[in-house]
């Protein structure tokens, strides 16, 4: 693997808008729906809309965790489970895992485990989380692509070329704070490398960038070679059960 300088991110800050209020049309006024609502809230509850795109639970608290119990076995799946991944131009593709500190947890319960103090939050898990998420003032995510040595050079697969932007919901578009180191990975067949990226958990006004509790985080990726778009949903909360719509994906 080869590590390259830091990427410098694209000009402009971070910025954060209002969300949208207002009924949706298809909102829940006959009581004879009340024994489905509770099914709908149920499954939401247990988690049976959850997967590769379902819903998620978000985990705001980015507080340092007094313990990484984790089992390795759910730590993966974890993992796998905040993860996208869509096409990048021709035979190329880019996967983005939220790091939630959800997920935060379960990676450094991985590497604890592999340096055999499982359960305990060690010096190097205690460092990583700070650099993830700097006291909840960051949220990061883990970028990763892989394009076909044969139809692309290597010049063109550079993220450096890229632009990226996170949007909750329907709000501003919100630009990285900044960008890490780019490790190359690649093989005989594929030009590929991975970095992390930060975006900012308030706005320059002192606001939540991305609400109090978005409903669906969008990673916007554009540029050479391709654009593409990888998405995240989370499960609304029980007070406005009263106004989802039907069906099983009302966003």
């Amino acid at each position: 693997m080869r590590c390259y300088p830091e990427i410098r991110p694209p000009a402009g800050g971070s910025g954060s808008g209002s969300g949208l209020a207002g009924s949706h049309p298809n909102d829940v006024k006959h009581p004879a729906h009340t024994p489905w609502i509770g099914l709908l809230a149920g499954c939401l509850l247990t988690g049976c809309l959850e997967g590769a795109g379902g819903y998620l639970r978000q985990d705001g608290n980015a507080a340092i965790p007094r313990a990484l119990d984790v089992l390795a076995s759910d730590a993966s799946s974890i993992r796998a489970t905040w993860t996208r991944e869509q096409p990048l131009g021709l035979e190329g593709s880019v996967a983005a895992t939220l790091l939630d500190p959800a997920v935060g947890r379960a990676i450094l319960a991985i590497e604890t485990r592999d340096r055999r103090s499982a359960g305990v939050l060690d010096t190097m898990a205690l460092q990583s989380w700070q650099r993830w998420y700097a006291g909840g003032r960051t949220l990061p995510v883990l970028v990763r692509w892989r394009f076909d040595r044969n139809f692309h050079a290597e010049a063109i697969t550079d993220p450096a070329q890229w632009q990226l932007a996170l949007v909750a919901d329907d709000r501003t578009p919100i630009a990285p704070l900044r960008w890490g180191r780019v490790t190359r990975q690649d093989d005989d067949e594929a030009w590929a490398g991975s970095f992390t990226v930060w975006f900012p958990w308030h706005g320059a006004d002192g606001r939540p960038a991305m609400g109090h509790q978005p409903r669906r985080l969008r990673l916007l990726v554009s540029g050479s070679p391709g654009s593409a778009e990888l998405q995240w949903r989370f499960a609304p909360l029980l007070t406005d059960m009263r106004t989802v719509p039907w069906g099983p994906d009302p966003w």
